[in-house]
């Protein structure tokens, strides 16, 4: 279980700092979403909680930072730190009326 000590701090102010505290988040193996009940995040190995109380608070007062500072783009800066992840980037030839993906799996 992990505890607010491993959670990273937030550091800095712009979308660019948002980007990196999701990017460590993923390192620590954590796939949470700013809209989760944090108390119910499990460990997928053995069904435990994932975050003690501290790690929840600290999380819950880093998400109110980031929508004080970049307001909804939390959710976009995320979802692109999850797919980056997993092996996407986004497609620049992508607009909602084209119909193209707006996600591309980077071949390795």
């Amino acid at each position: 279980m992990l505890s607010a000590n491993k959670i990273p701090d937030l550091v800095g102010i712009s979308p660019q700092d948002v980007r990196a505290w999701w990017d460590q988040i993923l390192e620590l193996g954590l796939n949470i979403h700013p809209d989760d009940d944090l108390r119910g995040i499990v460990q997928a190995d053995s069904h435990t909680r994932a975050l003690d109380e501290s790690a929840c608070s600290k999380i819950a007062e880093t998400y109110q930072r980031m929508f004080e500072l970049v307001g909804d783009s939390t959710y976009e800066i995320g979802l692109a730190a999850q797919m980056y992840w997993l092996g996407y980037i986004e497609n620049p030839l992508a607009t909602p009326e084209n119909g193209v993906d707006f996600w591309v799996r980077v071949v390795q």
